[in-house]
């Protein structure tokens, strides 16, 4: 290897390649890691999911966006734990009706702490899109338990906070207008909200997951497959994993979690990490197909009316469908619309045509 300045640099090239006795001459080119984080628990591999989502590849084009506020509705979040310093908001308490959102249960906090903890930087986990920040919204007690009305309540404040996506690992089996209705609003503000489909092994419908205008996520072990406590069924929307999700826990520690609370983190990181960046073909596994067709930025979720949930790849705007035979559809959320644009797939004879 020869060094030259970088003035001279291109005659010494043109002067060593008439040499008969060099093969060849090119610049030392500068490689760069592939997007990673240097949180303890991701380099150990203890968050599996995040390299089953492909989330890493994802990272070399956004770790997320600081001026896209999440909403986690939930028990709270801690914002004193380690790893989630600076990234709470102020939100609100609709359970003591205050401004404190402090946890007192836990769950919120570990949800708060998939998502977009502080990441990279040597301290504990890392989250799927690590530079959003976090508004916590209290709708459940010390129990883990709350009303509808506060969560519906929740989700309107959210929205008029201006959070663009919201998080609501809780819910019921009763089907509620009240709900319904606070959902309604938020997607009338353009917000995407998220939702777990339940943990209760069924088809039951599950709520808020199951209202309209929400993407419902159910859970995925390491192999890809349902876990036995995950809820299914035709309002299911998509899986993500939900089996030992590493996140934070208590003042200080650290805890594997279980449930689709955790599976629709994964899902709406992968939202506001891919959000912008979709390309115009889309792989169907399963079927073999390529589905070609108009860009448009925005949210995507898989609907799989077959016989297993639809799951998603971050990386390169790969999407799995599962193993179903049945018709899939793809639902584009175009950026700064409430619009959703539809694309039926229909199978047939092996190929996968878009309508719509």
């Amino acid at each position: 290897m020869i060094r030259a300045p970088k003035a001279s640099a291109d005659l010494l090239k043109g002067e060593l390649a008439r040499d008969a006795n060099i093969e060849y001459v090119e610049p030392d080119f500068i490689a760069q890691a592939l997007g990673t984080s240097n949180d303890p628990y991701f380099v150990q591999g203890s968050q599996w999911h995040l390299s089953k989502i492909q989330a890493p590849t994802a990272w070399d084009t956004t770790t997320g966006s600081s001026t896209q506020v999440v909403a986690v509705i939930d028990s709270g979040v801690r914002a004193s734990h380690p790893d989630l310093v600076g990234k709470v908001m102020v939100g609100y308490d609709f359970v003591a009706n205050d401004n404190d959102a402090n946890d007192e249960n836990g769950h919120g906090t570990g949800v708060a702490g998939t998502l977009s903890p502080r990441s990279n930087n040597q301290i504990g986990v890392c989250g799927v899109a690590w530079a959003n920040p976090i508004l916590p919204v209290r709708v459940l007690d010390a129990n883990g338990s709350g009303n509808y009305s506060a969560i519906a309540n929740g989700i309107i404040y959210a929205a008029d906070r201006g959070a663009k996506v919201i998080n609501l690992s809780l819910g019921g089996t009763s089907s509620s207008r009240a709900l319904q209705d606070a959902i309604n609003y938020a997607w009338n503000k353009q917000c995407v909200i998220v939702a777990a489909a339940g943990n209760n092994g069924s088809n039951v419908a599950f709520y808020p997951a199951a209202c309209t205008n929400v993407v419902a996520v159910s859970a995925t072990n390491a192999s890809d497959a349902r876990p036995t406590w995950s809820n299914f069924g035709s309002y299911v929307d998509v899986s993500a994993p939900g089996v030992d999700i590493l996140s934070v826990y208590g003042t200080d520690q650290y805890a594997a979690w279980n449930g689709t609370s955790f599976s629709s983190n994964s899902f709406l990181g992968i939202g506001n990490t891919t959000g912008t960046a979709f390309t115009s073909s889309l792989n169907v596994s399963g079927s073999g197909a390529l589905v070609t067709g108009t860009t448009r930025s925005g949210e995507i979720r898989i609907a799989n009316t077959g016989s297993s949930n639809g799951t998603l790849n971050v990386s390169g705007g790969t999407v799995t469908v599962g193993t179903g035979t049945t018709d899939n559809k793809i639902y584009f959320f175009k950026a700064g619309s409430a619009t959703g644009y539809t694309a039926n797939l229909t199978q047939s004879a092996g190929t996968v045509t878009a309508s719509g």
